[in-house]
């Protein structure tokens, strides 16, 4: 026969053996869900921290943009004076030749209309002395 101190002391023996299994599986399930929470705080940190990053970045690239295209157009500005500024020169050049060209012109019909008269008075002096 058995004696029953002997049973009911394996008998606690297997429950504390049960509670002690159970008890080691919610611990090691603790420090699961605790490991689980860090992690996930890391990972919600580091996110955080490369939007924030990110977002930096963007308002870097965002005034670079502005300085670029402030200097593209002060260049734009200063190309376009210069074009401008040929521009008038040409024309200036332009009027100043029309000018050259007028008063050539006005010079060779003066001289054309004296050498014209230079020799009608001297046909006309040559048939008188003839």
């Amino acid at each position: 026969m058995t004696d029953p101190t002997l049973d009911a002391v394996n008998a606690v023996r297997g429950d504390v053996k049960g509670l002690r299994d159970e008890l080691t599986i919610r611990l090691d399930a603790m420090v699961t869900r605790r490991e689980h929470e860090a992690e996930v705080r890391r990972i919600d940190s580091e996110a955080q921290r490369t939007r924030e990053q990110l977002m930096q970045h963007e308002r870097e690239a965002d005034r670079r943009l502005v300085e670029i295209s402030t200097e593209v157009t002060i260049g734009d500005k200063a190309i376009l004076g210069v074009v401008e500024a040929d521009k008038a020169q040409r024309s200036a050049e332009a009027k100043a030749l029309a000018e050259q060209r007028r008063t050539d012109r006005r010079w060779t019909i003066g001289a054309l209309t004296a050498a014209t008269g230079v020799i009608i008075a001297a046909g006309q002096l040559l048939r008188v002395l003839l």
